[in-house]
């Protein structure tokens, strides 16, 4: 099947992530600033607004495209980040210390 992310809920293929493999516990950062590469880096086609939209996570198989999972998010503030709580989690928090690559 195939990975897809967007900031467009009516466009669910926006961007389709590469191929990878992600071990258990692992991570994948997905830089979404309008740069659409995939070289050393994942970088989405679309950038994310400051003032708040919504993102979705879908997977398409044989049955079709299913929704892994979707979030809006509000206005957000500068040099931090915003994320689950802890990883699986559904509490979303700020981060004032960011970790890309890491646990929340």
């Amino acid at each position: 099947g195939k990975w897809f992310f967007t900031d467009s809920l009516g466009n669910n293929k926006k961007f389709a992530i590469p191929p990878s493999v992600i071990s258990p516990y692992g991570h994948m950062i997905l830089w979404c600033d309008g740069l659409d590469t995939t070289l050393n880096q994942i970088h989405t086609s679309f950038s994310l607004s400051k003032d708040g939209e919504n993102l979705g996570l879908f997977f398409e198989s044989d049955e079709g495209l299913i929704v892994v999972d979707h979030f809006s998010f509000s206005p957000q503030e500068s040099n931090v980040s915003f994320g689950r709580r802890s990883d699986g989690s559904e509490k979303w928090t700020t981060f004032y210390h960011p970790s890309p690559g890491r646990a929340n």
